[in-house]
């Protein structure tokens, strides 16, 4: 894949915070990005990509209040499958942010008082530079679900947006 092909994700997070939000016939803009994502069938994937479209960016309180909504969401598929509320939330927090938070991603540990990494790998992650999905089996069912909402409503996005099949 080339370096100047955005996913939808990147698209949509651009569109969101556009100034200019014309809609232009025969040429796919911003506003029709957010067009398309309002239009989708799929709440959740939805609200998992303005989810993590924010995520880093926006108000500590929006971010709360959008994760409750997708928190609620997933709970019910939770629910037909028999695992517990409790582990929806660590869930969810794992797939916004899975990076390792003891190496930052890196793999490995850094040399005390300097800015270089060792050649010890990260004690925490295993060398990975990934947290582990949270609550075994049950966090993974659901951390695949996520990928899956988030990932076929941004195949929606497209083909409403590209005409793509």
């Amino acid at each position: 894949m080339s370096d100047d092909i955005k996913t939808i994700a990147e698209v949509y997070s651009s569109a969101i915070s556009a100034s200019n939000l014309r809609v232009v016939a025969e040429k796919p803009g911003k506003a029709d990005v957010l067009i398309a994502v309002g239009w989708s069938a799929s709440k959740l994937g939805a609200a998992l990509l303005r989810l993590r479209s924010e995520y880093d960016s926006a108000s500590r309180e929006r971010i709360l209040r959008s994760l409750r909504g997708v928190v609620e969401q997933v709970d019910i598929q939770a629910a037909r499958w028999g695992i517990r509320q409790h582990v929806t939330p660590a869930v969810v927090m794992h797939w916004l942010s899975q990076v390792c938070h003891a190496c930052r991603g890196r793999k490995f540990e850094t040399v005390p008082d300097s800015p270089t990494l060792s050649a010890k790998r990260c004690g925490r992650c295993r060398g990975e530079g990934t947290e582990h999905v949270p609550h075994g089996d049950h966090g993974k069912r659901l951390l695949d679900y996520l990928d899956h909402c988030a990932a076929s409503d941004g195949d929606r996005v497209k083909s409403r947006l590209y005409g793509f099949q």
